[in-house]
């Protein structure tokens, strides 16, 4: 893979985060275990 390229992961973190507002501690700790995988929306 290319240096200059965004991986998955990247892409899935800015997605999750988009859909979120202002976020304190809890709020960063259960976006981080959301289930959902980009690989797998259409």
């Amino acid at each position: 893979m290319a240096w200059d390229l965004e991986n998955a992961r990247g892409i899935n973190a800015v997605r999750v985060l988009e859909r979120t507002g202002k976020l304190d501690l809890d709020g960063l700790i259960q976006v981080a275990y959301d289930p959902a995988l980009l690989a797998f929306e259409p």
